[in-house]
């Protein structure tokens, strides 16, 4: 059987070793040239991701042990909420990866379908710039998610590798995606993979995306 408290120390010891990262990189930022620091970033940018996978693996196993341990049809029907909501992530940053230049227009009314509260105001406040980016494309552009899981939820303090502990109600997915034009979500043009950290919530049995910030 898995070890929940072993499963639980991996999963903390993967956030801390983020954190380094992070913390590692600015200051090499800091310290070096400009050239140096633009190998400085492309390299800790890989380390981010590297890392942000062993969390997301962490978290797995973490919950995983969660499960295995638990037999009551609460844990079950929180186990269960909180995967319909990861998975809800998985689409709608599907959706927000996936866009055509011919529609710009359509691109904007679909993600703002899949989100809500600060995303979505996030979209209505920023929509002519991304029709613009959309519609100045050579090609579709689209993504696929790599890997996720669940890193913060309700009752559970686990926020430490998103910035922030997620509120009452709020699941927070921790998501590294493949993409096209990895912008779209806050990512940089330099490379095709970026870490993300989402804010699912509830709404009228519709999760719906309320933050999402690229961390790599």
């Amino acid at each position: 059987m898995t070890d929940p408290a072993g499963a639980s120390r991996r999963l903390t010891l993967a956030r801390e070793e983020y954190a380094a990262a992070v913390a590692e990189e600015e200051r090499a930022r800091v310290a070096a040239g400009p050239a140096a620091r633009r190998r400085s970033r492309r390299r800790a940018a890989g380390v981010r991701l590297a890392v942000l996978a062993a969390v997301i693996a962490a978290a797995v196993m973490a919950g995983v042990a969660g499960w295995a341990q638990s037999s009551g049809s609460s844990s079950v029907e929180a186990a269960a909420r909180a995967d319909a909501a990861r998975r809800a992530a998985d689409e709608a940053v599907t959706v927000m990866l996936t866009a055509d230049p011919a529609h710009p227009d359509e691109y904007v009314r679909t993600v703002r379908a899949v989100t809500t509260g600060d995303q979505r105001s996030r979209v209505d406040r920023t929509a002519a710039d991304l029709r613009d980016f959309v519609a100045g494309q050579p090609s579709r552009m689209s993504g696929r998610i790599l890997s996720s899981a669940i890193v913060d939820e309700p009752g559970v303090d686990a926020g430490a590798a998103t910035g922030g502990a997620a509120t009452d109600g709020e699941v927070t997915v921790l998501l590294v995606v493949q993409a096209s034009r990895p912008e779209l979500v806050g990512g940089e043009a330099r490379g095709n993979r970026v870490g993300l950290t989402v804010t699912m919530v509830d709404r009228d049995g519709r999760w719906l995306v309320n933050r999402a910030e690229a961390v790599s």
